[in-house]
């Protein structure tokens, strides 16, 4: 079999860590461009990551460094060649916490120890110079994500410039209300796909994108993940012990604001959605459209949002929403 050069590269990276014989498994991908395999060796397990720059695994080693000096449970890096985007770590196992919620009792107690792990992440105070904020430009390129990719795989249309400037107009203004909120590390894709199930308690994976931003931003991430609906009085059990680590006072203050979050959040998923779809090819994500839209639609009677709701319901009525997306003749390709 005649190897590629990135093949020769990888096979040079695990010889050089000096792990033994090992045997080179490949694992399903995901939405990203990462690849990983599990390296078994004569006494031990390993992950190998292969991650092309644009994943940023420059990013994941440092912020994988600076959780485990806090005692987080990020797994440890045995070899890293970051110029590479190669690295060997431990192997947190086959389970993620996605396949674990067999019961509505384990349910509850896995999210409860992923929320425990989070409010213990957003009382970091210490802010690394590697660690980008969440700006305004940002969130805003997060909520056009919308109308540059959902809105015209919808309709094969543009979105008019009148509408597109309306748009723009309500999320300037939500953006700044979002930005007064406390901030904290935000791990951005904090859900029970990138976390593991281990013996000694749950591992986390998948914070390269961390920025430091809005503190409600990744229990949002958790509790209402789009692509597992958890019923509504599991929603509520979740953010009642959540809220618990707030004071009355902040709770009564944070909630609605935390709604604001929430919207802008699915809005962006939407998007993505949408985008790896048309230009990723990745067609299973557009199952999960339909139920962001709900998760979404939840916190549209929030006062603050009274303008986002009129402008989706001219622009995106509620009956186009809830159909599966099939994308037509994309505008921009």
């Amino acid at each position: 079999m005649i190897l590629t050069e990135r093949e020769y590269k990888i096979r040079d990276f695990i010889k050089k860590a000096k792990l033994g014989k090992t045997n080179v498994a490949w694992l399903g991908g995901d939405a990203s461009g990462r690849r990983y395999a599990r390296l078994t060796c004569p006494h031990k397990t390993y992950i190998l990551m292969d991650s092309p720059q644009s994943e940023k695994p420059e990013e994941f080693y440092k912020i994988d460094q600076f959780l485990a000096r806090y005692g987080f449970p990020v797994p440890k890096i045995i070899k890293a060649d970051v110029a590479n985007g190669l690295m060997i770590m431990e192997d947190f196992g086959p389970k993620k916490m996605a396949d674990c919620l067999t019961t509505p009792e384990k349910t509850s107690a896995l999210y409860k120890k992923a929320l425990e792990i989070l409010i213990e992440i957003n009382k970091i105070s210490e802010r690394p110079d590697f660690i980008p904020n969440y700006t305004l430009p940002y969130w805003r390129f997060e909520c056009n994500l919308l109308t540059d990719w959902y809105y015209p795989a919808l309709t094969g249309k543009r979105l008019p410039e009148r509408a597109l400037k309306e748009f723009q107009k309500i999320w300037g203004k939500l953006i700044k209300k979002i930005l007064k909120m406390p901030s904290a590390l935000t791990l951005l894709d904090y859900h029970a796909e990138n976390i593991m199930v281990r013996p000694r308690g749950l591992g986390l994976l998948d914070f390269q994108d961390a920025r430091w931003g809005n503190i409600f931003y990744d229990a949002i991430s958790l509790i209402e993940d789009e692509r597992r609906i958890l019923p509504d009085f599991m929603q509520q059990e979740l953010w009642d012990f959540y809220w618990e680590s707030f004071s009355k006072k902040e709770k009564k203050k944070y909630l609605p604001m935390a709604e604001l979050v929430a919207v802008q959040r699915h809005t962006k998923v939407i998007g993505i959605f949408a985008r790896l779809a048309v230009r990723d090819k990745k067609e299973k994500y557009l199952k999960w459209i339909p139920d962001s839209w709900k998760l979404l639609e939840k916190h549209l009677n929030n006062p603050a949002l009274k303008t986002y709701k009129k402008w989706l319901d001219k622009y995106i009525p509620v009956d186009w929403r809830h159909k599966p997306l099939k994308p037509k003749n994309f505008p921009y390709m």
